[in-house]
């Protein structure tokens, strides 16, 4: 997958002059802070457009280079949509690794929302959220291991404008691909986050 920082050389630019449509292209080590131990590079590439007013899209992909007969590829696409008060997301994500011609390919699929409940003075006072996680470690794989549905839903109160208070719950539920998978109990969790941002 994608890591936060990484050594190489990029170029990033627009296609037009109001920079809604734009690239970012990168060759690097592939090893983020960590010394460079091969010859073998990590290419990036990543393109986004705001096709209309408050909608916007990304496409990434990385190709990483671990030997000869040895390399990672990872897909993504992005779209986010918001009006007003109202935030709508959605992500998908292919991560294939291949060595020594075996293939293993892991899906993700994300979807989000999150709106305004109450609001003072055009300040948000109470949010609602949910998240939903689709994954599946190996999609080339229909005879072993678990898909996993993940939840997460909550409410976000927000006495002042850096402090959160936010109970929620997770809930990962777990699905055999083999009529004879043992069976998984799903994991539910009630959470309490308080969340404060220092200015």
């Amino acid at each position: 997958m994608g890591i936060p920082s990484d050594l190489g050389i990029s170029s990033r630019g627009t296609f037009d002059k109001q920079g809604n449509y734009g690239f970012t292209l990168m060759i690097g080590n592939g090893t983020g802070q960590k010394p460079e131990i091969n010859k073998y590079k990590k290419y990036y590439a990543n393109f986004y457009a705001k096709l209309f007013k408050n909608f916007q899209s990304e496409v990434y992909a990385d190709h990483e280079l671990k030997g000869s007969d040895h390399h990672r590829t990872t897909l993504k696409f992005f779209a986010g949509y918001s009006y007003g008060k109202f935030n709508l997301g959605f992500e998908a994500v292919n991560h294939q690794i291949t060595k020594n011609e075996a293939k293993v390919s892991s899906l993700g699929i994300s979807g989000y929302v999150r709106t305004t409940l109450v609001s003072k003075s055009e300040k948000p006072v109470l949010n609602v959220f949910a998240r939903y996680d689709l994954y599946n470690p190996d999609s080339n794989n229909d005879s072993t291991g678990y898909k996993e549905n993940f939840i997460v839903a909550g409410l976000d109160y927000m006495p002042l404008e850096n402090i959160h208070f936010m109970p929620n719950i997770w809930m990962n539920f777990y699905h055999g691909k083999s009529g004879s998978s043992v069976r998984r109990d799903a994991d539910i969790v009630a959470r309490f986050t308080f969340f404060y941002i220092y200015k």
